[in-house]
């Protein structure tokens, strides 16, 4: 029985090791968003559009993100219109590190977009903990132009697909 409990126990801490993702205020206490975002002596670059974008629709789904490489990306948000809203129409499948599979079983009218957000401030992390799935929401904010995110230490991440975006997010309100 002792055995058993420590194989357990050991089990539990190696997942827990693996599995570690500190908590989005903890991520965002220690970034600082200028031109560029810094993060524990990282510097993050993207080529954000000069003006705000306005992007108001409803929340299909939410996805916490983490990536030690990419920690400024806290979540994943899928925002739709139309029939989009509808998972008895339209299923999506989270399949990890912000890659999602949408299944129809008709060709739905509406939109689907997928946003990888990077807050800007502690209190807009703290608006995006409590986004909740089901409501429309107004994000505004910047998009990267190129969806492309570079680091000083010569990580790099780019989105492949046109409804795929970084947005660098300025104000959340939840209706």
């Amino acid at each position: 029985m002792k055995a058993l409990l420590i194989v357990i126990i050991a089990i539990g801490a190696i997942n827990w090791f693996v599995n570690y993702a500190p908590s989005t205020k903890t991520i965002v206490a220690n970034m600082t968003v200028d031109e560029n975002i810094h993060h524990d002596g990282v510097e993050f670059k993207s080529d954000w559009d000069d003006d705000v974008t306005e992007i108001t629709n409803y929340v299909r789904q939410k996805d916490r993100h983490y990536d030690k490489n990419m920690p400024i990306v806290t979540y994943n948000l899928i925002l739709t219109s139309g029939e989009y809203n509808d998972p008895a129409i339209v299923s999506i499948e989270n399949k990890g590190g912000g890659n999602y599979y949408w299944r129809a079983n008709k060709q739905p009218q509406g939109s689907i977009m997928f946003y990888h957000l990077i807050p800007s401030s502690a209190a807009i992390q703290d608006k995006l903990d409590r986004l909740e799935v089901g409501k429309a929401v107004t994000l505004r904010g910047k998009i990267s132009e190129n969806n492309k995110i570079v680091s000083s230490d010569n990580y790099y991440v780019s989105l492949n697909h046109d409804n795929h975006k970084y947005l660098l997010v300025a104000d959340v309100v939840q209706q």
